[in-house]
Parts: structure tokens; C-alpha cells; sequence
């Protein structure tokens, strides 16, 4: 018998002064389905990352990875679905 691979997966939201976005845009997708979600913020100066980081702690479904370089979002992205093993769909704010 085949054994076969299963992915879980993610959402992946770039971000960078997007605050009032994920404010909308975070419960819409779970309301949807209940999908994990990456909120990755490029040091937004307008609270994203907190916000996002306040949002992870009231709910299991949403993490935050914090970046303080510019690298881009495809290295980014290269780099979490190795690590994790994920297939993504990725989608800008």
C-alpha cells in the first residue's frame, strides 16, 4: 500500500501597515474555515505586529513572524513551507 503525504495548509498574510486590515480580514477568513494563518509583518510603524501578535495570543489558529529585513516575501515563503513542510496560499493584505 502507498503511503500517502497530507498537508495542513496555511494562509500567509505579508503585511506592512496593514493594522486596520487584519482587524477585518483575520476574522473573515475563519469565519470561513477554521485555517491556520501566518501574519508575517515587516516592522510596520503603525502597530501591525502587535496587533497581529494580540490576535495570536486569543486565538490557536493565528501566528505572527515578525521580520526586521527587507529580504522578500518569496524567500519568506521559500523558507516557512521547508521548515514546516506546508502548502501555502498566499495572499497580500
Amino acid at each position: 500500500m502507498t503511503k500517502l503525504c497530507t498537508f495542513k495548509p496555511i494562509v500567509v498574510l505579508p503585511t506592512f501597515n496593514e493594522r486596520h486590515n487584519i482587524q477585518q480580514i483575520i476574522p473573515a477568513i475563519l469565519d470561513v474555515s477554521p485555517i491556520d494563518i501566518l501574519i508575517v509583518d515587516d516592522n510596520s510603524p503603525d502597530g501591525t505586529g502587535a496587533l497581529a501578535q494580540n490576535l495570536a495570543r486569543t486565538n490557536k489558529h493565528v501566528r505572527v513572524l515578525h521580520r526586521t529585513d527587507k529580504a522578500g516575501i518569496r524567500q519568506m515563503v521559500a523558507k516557512h513551507c521547508k521548515k514546516n513542510e506546508r502548502s501555502l496560499t498566499c495572499s497580500h493584505v
